[in-house]
């Protein structure tokens, strides 16, 4: 294996690490809520972090995905992640916020 083969495996690792350490800010817990309710409420402050992350790694993916060749494994991984970002961004609040409506309704 190449240098520059190995390198773009440790890129395409360092990407989902960076999906994994967003999705991981997502469920930190507000502390004075915590405090107070003992209840579970994340924290806006690592909300918008996360949110910047994975816009980041959304845009950092487009970038990187001119470098590789169509019949690539790595095009692939790149090509899944761009999907999932835009699923968990997109589609996915898009089918869930309608449900999510409709059972607090009539409470």
């Amino acid at each position: 294996m190449s240098k520059k083969e190995k390198g773009n495996n440790n890129l395409i690792a360092q990407i989902y690490g960076a999906m994994w350490a967003s999705l991981i800010l997502l469920f930190i817990p507000h502390k004075e809520t915590w405090q107070a309710t003992k209840k579970y409420a994340p924290d806006p402050t690592f909300i918008m972090v996360a949110s910047i992350f994975f816009a980041l790694i959304l845009i950092f993916c487009y970038l990187i995905r001119s470098k590789f060749k169509s019949n690539e494994l790595k095009l692939s991984h790149i090509n899944y992640t761009i999907r999932t970002l835009w699923f968990s961004v997109g589609i996915a609040p898009l089918a869930t916020l309608p449900l999510a409506i409709i059972y607090m309704l009539p409470r």
